[in-house]
């Protein structure tokens, strides 16, 4: 009968906390779907990274815990072959910041089917300049040939383009495989020559060498890989231990984007990929406004990318919101050149090259007489 009697109790213990576990239950499942409905998983760059710098701003200026409707989740990227990897096997992962050269090493290399078809882009991004550090007994690229050279992992940006300029370059080297800060570090202890640091410069790897390092970066000018990458240079103002006082080191830049997975409309990640590009371009203004890296201010949304085609759903925002061009300030003098021929030659009829001659005249004597 006492046994009865306890199984009773617990029975009556049981219905009667029922509610309060149902309760909790819900709170958790309602907690579980804010958590999840507006993520957004995006691989970067490694640690130190002008990328990861980027992923942090957006982060901070898009993430909503009001709706829930955006919510960044950044993950650390081990180069930009591996965040193409991981944004096409990666589960939760939907954008990445990658190099613009990788399209063309992959569809080179055929490491994927369809890349063209896999892969989108939402905006170009910053650009990478490609930081050839070297021990000051090399002077230029050329003395590289049987060095050891540092390129960094195999999926990494610096390993890509690396590769393709020593290559251009007639360069054969012993190529090492580790990561920048380790490469970095070796250098410092003279067992390596020199390495390839593709990242934004300044390089928060690059700015914090102790005082009594004996590294400089090496002029890139090379003529084959000028038809791909951008113009760039260092100045002193990047690197004042790295660059020669009063001077300049020229280099190359690769241009990097936010790629994105390219969704179909009925996927049902496509809303929310969608969701994101508003968000990401309705804050852009908070982005450029000078309290986040300073890349930020080169960043032109509207600029189209060589190789690779726009995501749909970011195509249909710029096409939605079209950014007004501001007219050009008048020139003063051009006003009052024109002012003057209209008052000593009013019925002359000056054709546009006529007059643009004339005021080139014009503005060279102004010049010499003041």
């Amino acid at each position: 009968m006492t046994r009865f009697i306890c199984y009773i109790a617990c029975v009556i213990s049981l219905l009667s906390s029922a509610p309060a576990l149902t309760q909790a239950q819900t709170k958790n499942v309602d907690a579980l779907q804010k958590a999840n409905q507006g993520t957004i998983g995006l691989v970067s760059g490694p640690f130190g990274s002008t990328a990861l710098y980027f992923a942090s701003d957006m982060a901070e200026v898009l993430d909503d815990f009001d709706t829930f409707e955006t919510r960044l989740v950044v993950k650390l990227g081990k180069g930009t072959g591996q965040n193409i990897a991981d944004l096409l096997y990666l589960k939760g992962t939907d954008i990445a910041i990658v190099q613009t050269d990788v399209l063309d090493h992959i569809r080179r290399n055929k490491i994927y089917r369809n890349i063209d078809g896999l892969l989108r882009y939402v905006t170009k991004l910053h650009d990478k300049e490609i930081h050839l550090l070297a021990s000051k007994n090399i002077s230029n690229i050329s003395d590289l040939n049987g060095m050891v050279v540092n390129l960094g992992p195999q999926q990494s940006g610096s390993f890509i383009t690396g590769s393709l300029l020593l290559g251009l370059s007639g360069i054969e080297s012993d190529i090492r495989l580790d990561t920048n800060a380790v490469a970095v570090r070796k250098l410092l202890a003279g067992e390596i020559d020199a390495a390839v640091i593709v990242d934004g410069k300044p390089s928060a790897l690059l700015t914090n060498l102790p005082s009594d390092h004996s590294l400089h970066l090496l002029p890139i000018e090379n003529e084959f890989m000028a038809e791909k990458y951008n113009a760039a240079s260092f100045e002193v103002s990047d690197y004042p231990n790295l660059v020669p006082e009063a001077g300049s080191v020229p280099t190359l830049a690769v241009e990097t984007v936010l790629a994105i997975y390219n969704w179909r409309p009925d996927n049902k990640r496509f809303p929310q990929a969608m969701k994101f590009i508003n968000r990401f371009f309705n804050k852009f203004a908070e982005l450029q406004s000078g309290n986040y890296h300073p890349k930020w201010q080169s960043v032109d949304i509207r600029a189209e990318v060589d190789g690779w085609e726009r995501f749909s759903a970011a195509t249909t925002w710029l096409e939605k919101n079209p950014i007004k061009v501001a007219e050009p300030e008048a020139d003063p003098l051009r006003l009052q050149f024109e002012a003057f021929l209209q008052s000593t030659q009013p019925n002359t009829e000056w054709t546009p090259e006529q007059k643009d001659l004339l005021f080139q005249q014009f503005r060279a004597w102004q010049k010499q007489n003041n």
